[in-house]
């Protein structure tokens, strides 16, 4: 739908406008419709609706009015006027859609009589780019040129007009019209442009096209086509091109692609040069000229796009074509839009968008649905633009949608988009309904009701309104839509109802059901007789439920139609024979059938069936008459004669009285007979009269006793006899006489023939024959006729001479002594010639030889000869052909010369007009016309076609010849010449010059021209006058470059307009009338160089350092070079800096990769945002440095840091505060910090350590030992690395404690003492071993000492323990530390403020005190608290915890050991502010989020030690109050624990034993302790 959405991403809803067509008899009338609209979002617009009831009379029913929008609710912002109009204020995407206003004839019940609706779209404006740019033409004055624009879609409406050199142009044949597919809506627009120049000198510019958007208040323009003015010269030819490519083409991308320029025939080869957007086409690899002067792509690419042209270049001028436009077809991968799961209601109307990638010729869309090609031919599924719009959706629109974009010119050719789900919710629908049945009695019933439905309806039955259970006899299958009952008898007939129904709404459908019962047969018909003409009813005795429908069958053959009257019988009103015959009557219905049989018989009167015939027969001979008689029963026969009995003695009845035979006949025998057939119904006869006949005789025959001559007359007559009187008729040649129509033969009645005129051909047998029905007789007569001779037998004619022949012939009578001759004559004509010529010379009977004189010299003749009596001329002789011998031939005709050059020319003469023979040769001859000089001869043989030419040749050019030409034949080997023709007189042309201009010389005259001088040679005026030079200049590319022409005075030239520093090969040749002569050699000449003029292209920064980038360029392209380029200025500074400090790069100093130059630039600072440019120069010319290109902005990579700076920190008897600032020289951005604590008096080898990583510039180190030497070593980390690092010795105070604090902290103490610390600083997880404890000496003086120790701590705790948990309900405290003043370690404590968040949400904060120094922790400061701590109950196998992955831990492997010591490291961060209590803040990298807390606790364990369960409440209880130290080791805030488990839980990872929550009243803890055993 891409006339209502615009490309560029603008996001609208699909909006489909419905045409609402109200009938013909509605009663409601618009006033006021709503209208299409488009807008700037922000906008405000009105949608105005108002129709009226057309019936004025009408109270009964009001209008109702209601607004929807996209098929729902409308907006709720949206406000409704009290004229129904519809306001939507402050346009927004989503208020993008269709609006429909309904209006409804409502009762006052509340019914809708009848609705009408109107609907209106509202998009956004928008305005697309121009789609087809002008193409760049050349023209001359005269000339007709046209431009052509296309816009892009546009919404409202544009205006457009042509631009010439930025301003309006109104000149021209403008024309505008609307282009692409047309938008219902009416809201966008896109129009075509189109052009048409007359070339005048006023026209020359620069043309583009604007298109202005009034309500965006934006224009947009088309690329500029620049109109330019090419001298065609007006010497020779006004155009050597022959072009007929279009103006523009598509080409499929990497395909091979020629492209022709073509030129007219000429003598001249011209100089062909290609062009693309104006300048030279520089030939590469892929893209060259090939040698038939057509331009090839091997293959083509998306990069060769443009406007391309050829020029054509000859002595005439240049000449260029008219530019033609190349684009690449192609087709992008990502659709601009494309479809998406979407939900409906039943009869909604959805909409699936699909807006194709980019293509180039446009993208074919086709819609699949299932994985198939979607059918579009029904009115209610259909494309708007390429959206899929589906009109009141129905269930089985359900499914997958996608849309698939075809562009057959690209590779690949198709892209497929994402699939849409298509779900259509609403009241079930039966799809096949239950339909009525007729059931026979017995069978199973299966009613089917097939529905659907979103969501799937359930199905239920009714039998006469009683619902359907499933039982025994009734079953109900496929979720109730197939319903089966066994056995069906009548107490199952009638109504059965489906009912379907689901929460959108229920529909029925009903059945008949009835049950029918087989037919059966009562009785037989039995057997009836009847006669003809009597009316009959036959009873059928077959009955059924229902009656059975009856058909009657007579032997076996219907003979009526089924009837379901109560009367079944069979009624026949009027009986005949066909009627009789075995009668069946079947009764059927659905159940089957039955039938009753009988038979009927019909008595019939006797009937003649073979009447008898009158014969006539010869007297003395047999006759048998026959008679048949059809009748019920059969009748009886017998014979009357003369209507008397008996028949003649003669005659003899057959055995079945039905034939009757008399003979021999008598004239006795003749009568009329008659046969008689009876019985009991009646009786019939049949009559024959007999006739006694006589054979005819030929009793006399009259014809010509002697020879008849021909042409005389002659009479032939015949008579005969006979009963009955016979017919009399001549026979000759097996055909009988008839008189002929020119009254020659005259047939006569009574056998008379009379021939007037006889001809030889009437000689023959002539018979008589006389015949009648008794039979027939002839006699036959014979008739001699003589006529004229016989004709001769020419033997031979021969030749004589060229004008007379001898002819021999023979002559006989063939042994016929009627055949006589008395003279021969000779007849002849010519062989292409019909008209016949009578030799008038007579030979006599005895002749045979003849000879006939004035024939024409070599001509064919054919001769033949007759002969003559008194009774005629006989037929011609077979004819013989004969040819007279040649005599001499005339002149040739019609000599011409023709296509004459300077040094040839063309005889051509027909043959003459007087061959007299068969001309065997021609002799021409030629010779100077102004010299007494000898002729040249040329004998030629003779061409059979019409008209022969001859080449002369050699022939100087410019001289005048003269030239004759004879023909001769040949006879007996004689050559016969007849006389030569007329002089024909001829001048040859002028030739091309013989030799070149010579000494071609030439200089640069500046950078952009040269001068060329030579010097003219007198032999080259011999062929004829040098009329103009022309001097050709190439470049060192052999590409064209400037071709300049002079006048024949002048012998030098310059040639401007040319490249700086370019090797130019350089021609001279000079032009006379017959064209061009020989080039001179070509000499090279260097243009003067100048700067650089052209900027590097493609510099960029392939490579990123810390001190530095590696740069890219590519070189200067050799058309833009003006110089050698010996180096290259490298400038750089940093960011913000004026001044640019400069690097000379010397051209073998830069690396050539892939088609680009690189370089180093190095010595930089790391972590810098740079600026840097680049230029070449050259050490040739002064000034030699060209333009910089664009600086880049890069900056260095991240190096070393440096040391931190301002470390100080405060130490106590068991912690260590630590702070510092970020290093003076960061290089890069500080991502953490990296600190090592190990003890400085331990050995190497037993040295305690521990490693971590802080984002905070200050933390704190607990549960360390009093009194003890620890070295801190402090790194800060970036993206290079850790940096310098600095060390730090500190020794912690004295402890001074209770004995039961005293006791613990030993017991810690020594765990530390014998333990060796090592945390892994890449996955952030601490590792723990423990090394061999001393063996105790007194073990059981240490087991009796504890027994005691343990009876005496438990007292003690169990005391304090009560107290401390009243002290710590009360209080409900969290504590941290704060750092004493003055470098003082002092450790102080202060009760938290409870969070104010009401239920626990994770936070993860970071703090980095960048500006601490020696200044002590205020309340707002975080510091991070590392605890150590040891365990009292061990396990042998180690558990790991999980962190937070982003701040460098990960998961160690687990390992085994055989005591395994627990440590636990908390990082405790909180903001002690009220007004930054509970806040939230969320995890990054970086430096920016405070407050973040989190724990990692690593716990090893072994069976030397017991662990005591519920003893952990009363130790924490009891440490809390003993030692404010131990307290703040084992606790912490309820939200750092609950964070803990966040995270571990949210990772996947098990909880051990160290984590779980323990809930006391208010707040919750963790234990983080280990469970000590004393």
């Amino acid at each position: 739908m891409s006339a209502l959405f615009p490309r560029g991403g603008h996001q609208i809803r699909l909006a489909i406008l419905l045409i609402c067509i109200t009938s013909a008899h509605s009663l409601i009338e618009w006033v006021v419709k709503p209208e299409n609209t488009s807008l700037l979002l922000g906008q405000d617009v009105v949608f105005s609706c108002l129709a009226k009831s057309a019936d004025a009379s009408e109270t009964s029913a009001s209008l109702a009015y209601r607004w929807s929008f996209d098929g729902g609710k409308v907006q709720d912002r949206v406000s409704r006027f009290s004229n129904y109009s519809l306001f939507v204020p402050g346009l927004t995407e989503a208020d993008l859609g269709v609006y429909t206003c309904e209006v409804s004839r409502v009762t006052v019940n509340g019914n809708v009589l009848e609705s009408v609706s109107a609907s209106a779209l509202l998009i956004k404006s928008y305005l697309e780019p121009f789609i087809i740019q002008p193409s760049s033409v050349f023209a001359s004055l005269g000339d007709s040129v046209v431009l052509t624009c296309v816009t892009g879609k546009s919404s409202p409406r544009i205006k457009v007009k042509w631009l010439r050199n930025g301003g309006e142009f109104q000149k021209g044949f403008q024309q505008i019209a609307s282009f692409g597919d047309y938008d219902p809506s009416g809201l966008t627009v896109q129009w075509s442009m189109k052009l048409t120049l007359d070339i005048s000198e006023d026209v020359f510019g620069a043309y583009s096209c604007q298109a202005t958007n009034e309500m965006l208040s934006v224009s947009v323009f088309s690329k500029e086509a620049n109109v330019t003015y090419i001298d065609i010269p007006s010497v020779g030819n006004t155009s050597v091109l022959d072009w007929s490519l279009p103006s523009s083409l598509i080409i499929k991308e990497d395909s091979s692609f020629i492209m022709p320029c073509r030129t007219k025939p000429s003598k001249e080869i011209p100089i062909i040069t290609w062009y693309r957007e104006n300048s030279i086409l520089n030939a590469t690899s892929r893209v060259y000229v090939l040698t038939n002067r057509s331009l090839a792509f091997f293959p083509y690419l998306a990069s060769d796009n443009g406007n391309y042209s050829c020029a054509v270049s000859n002595s005439a001028g240049v000449f260029v074509s008219p530019s033609i436009s190349l684009t690449a077809a192609y087709l992008s991968l990502a659709f601009r839009k494309q479809p998406s799961d979407t939900n409906s209601f039943l009869g909604d109307n959805v909409t699936l968008s699909c807006d194709p990638p980019d293509s180039v010729p446009a993208a074919e869309v086709i819609w699949y649905k299932d994985y198939s090609p979607l059918n579009l031919t029904s009115n209610r599924i259909r494309l708007l633009g390429h959206d899929l719009y589906l009109y009141s959706a129905k269930l089985i629109d359900r499914g997958i949608y996608y849309c698939v974009a075809i562009n057959n010119w690209s590779s690949p050719s198709i892209r497929t988009s994402a699939t849409a789900q298509l779900t259509v919710k609403g009241p079930p629908i039966i799809m096949d309904p239950p339909l009525s049945i007729k059931i026979v009695r017995g069978k199973p019933l299966q009613l089917t009701c097939r529905v659907d439905g979103e969501p799937f309806p359930t199905t239920t039955w009714l039998f006469q309104g009683r619902n359907l259970t499933q039982t025994g006899k009734v079953t109900l299958v496929e979720q109730g839509q197939v319903l089966w009952i066994n056995d069906m008898g009548k107490e199952w007939e009638g109504q059965f109802t489906c009912v379907t129904s689901n929460q959108f709404g229920t529909i029925t459908a009903e059945a008949l059901v009835t049950v029918i019962v087989a037919p059966v047969s009562l009785s037989s018909i039995g057997d009836i007789v009847s006669k003809v003409g009597d009316s009959l009813r036959i009873p059928c005795y077959v009955v059924s439920d229902p009656q059975p429908t009856v058909v009657w069958f007579l032997n076996g053959s219907s003979v009526s139609q089924p009837s379901t009257t109560s009367d079944t019988s069979l009624h026949i009103d009027y009986v005949t024979t066909k009627h009789a015959g075995m009668y069946t009557c079947l009764g059927y219905n659905e159940a089957g059938n039955a039938t009753s049989s009988g038979s009927l018989t019909v008595n019939v009167i006797p009937s003649v069936s073979v009447p008898l015939k009158n014969v006539s027969v010869v007297i003395g001979q047999y006759i048998t008459f026959t008679c048949e008689f059809d009748g019920q029963p059969s009748p009886f026969i017998f014979w009357l004669f003369n209507s008397s009995l008996p028949v003649p003695s003669n005659a003899r009845l057959g055995q079945t009285n039905s034939s009757l035979t008399i003979g021999p006949v008598s004239w006795d025998n003749q009568g009329v007979y008659t046969c008689v057939g009876e019985n009991i119904v009646g009786r019939a006869l049949s009559n024959s009269y007999l006739n006694v006949q006589v054979p005819p005789q030929v009793t006399t025959i009259t014809f010509p006793q002697g020879l008849v001559r021909q042409h005389s007359r002659f009479v032939l007559s015949c008579t005969a006899s006979g009963i009955p009187t016979p017919t009399i008729q001549w026979i000759f040649q097996k055909q009988p006489i008839k008189s002929s129509a020119n009254g020659r033969v005259q047939a006569m009645e009574m056998g008379v023939v009379i021939v007037e005129f006889a001809l030889k051909n009437d000689t023959g047998a002539y018979d008589c024959w006389a015949s009648s029905s008794a039979g027939e007789d002839h006699k036959i007569a014979t008739v001699t006729v003589y006529g004229g001779p016989t004709p001769p037998s020419l033997s031979s004619v021969s030749p004589r001479t060229f004008d007379s022949v001898s002819v021999q012939w023979n002559w006989s009578n063939q042994g016929d002594m009627t055949n006589r001759v008395d003279q021969f004559q000779i007849s002849y004509r010519e062989k292409l010639n019909e008209v016949i010529v009578v030799f008038p010379t007579l030979y006599s009977a005895n002749d045979s030889q003849g000879f006939v004189l004035g024939l024409k010299p070599y001509t064919m003749y054919v001769f033949t000869i007759t002969a003559l009596n008194d009774a005629g001329v006989s037929d011609s002789s077979n004819p013989l052909t004969v040819t007279t011998n040649q005599s001499y031939p005339s002149t040739p005709s019609s000599v011409l010369v023709s296509n004459v050059t300077s040094v040839t020319a063309t005889l051509r003469w027909e043959p003459p007009s007087e061959p007299n023979g068969i001309v065997r040769m021609y002799q021409m001859r030629y010779k100077k016309a102004r010299e007494n000089s000898d002729y040249v001869f040329v004998n030629i043989t003779a061409s059979q076609i019409p008209s022969i030419e001859i080449l002369i040749s050699p022939l100087l050019p410019y001289t005048q010849y003269i030239v004759q030409v004879q023909a001769a034949n040949t006879e007996n080997r004689k050559e016969l010449w007849g006389n030569f023709s007329t002089p024909v007189t001829f001048q040859t042309l002028p030739s091309l010059p013989a030799k070149s201009p010579q000494n071609v010389q030439g200089f640069a005259a500046d950078p952009y021209s040269i001068k060329v001088l030579w010097q003219v040679d007198y032999v080259q005026d011999l062929n004829g006058p040098i009329l103009y030079y022309y001097i050709i200049c190439r470049n060192n590319e052999s590409k064209l470059n400037t071709t300049l022409k002079v006048d024949s005075s002048v012998t030098e030239a310059l040639i401007s307009g040319l490249h700086p520093w370019r090797m130019y090969s350089v021609q001279v040749y000079g032009v006379n009338e017959a064209g061009a002569g020989p080039m001179s050699l070509a000499i090279s000449i260097w243009t003067l160089a100048i700067a650089p003029i052209a900027s590097l292209t493609s510099f960029t920064v392939i490579d990123y350092l810390a001190t530095g980038f590696k740069l890219q360029w590519k070189p200067v392209e050799i058309s833009l070079q003006t110089c050698n380029i010996t180096g290259y200025n490298l400038q750089f500074r940093v960011q913000g800096k004026t001044d640019w400090v400069e690097h000379w790069i010397p051209s073998y100093n830069v690396t050539m990769f892939s088609g680009f130059f690189e370089t180093l630039l190095d010595s930089l600072n790391p972590w810098t945002l740079y600026e840097i440019r680049l230029a070449a120069y050259c050490d040739n010319v002064s000034p030699g440095l060209g333009p910089f290109t664009y600086p880049l902005l890069s900056k260095t990579l991240q190096g070393i840091s440096g040391p931190v700076k301002n470390a100080n920190y405060s130490a106590s008897s068991d912690s260590i505060w630590l702070s510092w600032q970020p290093p003076a020289e960061p290089k890069g951005e500080v991502t953490s910090y990296d600190v090592v604590l190990y003890q400085a008096t331990s050995t190497e080898n037993t040295k305690a350590q521990v490693k971590f990583q802080t984002v905070a510039t200050s933390l704190v180190l607990t549960s360390l030992s009093p009194e003890t030497n620890y070295s801190i070593s402090l790194q800060a980390m970036n993206s290079a690395g850790r940096g310098e690092a600095i060390h730090i010795l500190v020794t912690t105070s004295a402890l001074i404690v209770s004995t039961l604090s005293s006791d613990v902290t030993e017991v810690s103490t020594e765990y530390l003492t014998h333990m060796t610390y090592e945390v892994s600083n890449v996955t952030g997880f601490f590792q723990a071993q423990q090394s061999d404890l001393p063996i105790k000496q007194n073990l059981a003086a240490i087991v009796a000492g504890s027994i005691v120790g343990t009876i005496a701590f438990v007292i003690v705790t169990v005391f304090i323990c009560i107290k401390c948990i009243k002290y710590r309900r009360k209080q409900r405290l969290n504590y941290v530390v704060e750092e004493a003043e003055n470098e003082e370690p002092v450790s102080t404590y202060r009760p938290l403020e409870p969070p104010v968040q009401s239920s626990f949400t994770p936070s993860f904060h970071f703090t980095d005190n960048t500006e601490a120094k020696s200044a002590p922790i205020t309340s707002s400061q975080s510091v991070p608290v590392i605890t150590l701590t040891q365990p009292s109950a061990l396990n042998e196998n180690s558990v790991s915890s999980s962190t937070n992955s982003s701040h460098g831990f990960q998961e160690k492997p687990k390992q085994k050991s055989h005591l395994l010591p627990k440590i636990s490291i908390s990082f405790a961060y909180s903001k002690l502010d009220d007004d930054q209590t509970g806040a939230e803040a969320n995890v990054s990298e970086g430096y920016e989020n405070p407050g973040f807390a989190f724990a990692i606790t690593k716990e090893k364990t072994s069976t030397s030690f017991l662990s005591i369960p519920g003893l952990a409440d009363s130790y924490s209880d009891m440490a809390s109050c003993s030692s404010e130290t131990l307290r703040r080791n084992h606790r912490m805030r309820s939200e750092v624990a609950a964070a803990i488990a966040f995270m571990r839980i949210h990772k996947g990872e098990p909880l051990d034993e160290t984590d779980i929550l323990i809930e006391k009243e208010i707040e919750a803890e963790v234990i983080f302790s280990e469970r000590t055993m004393v």
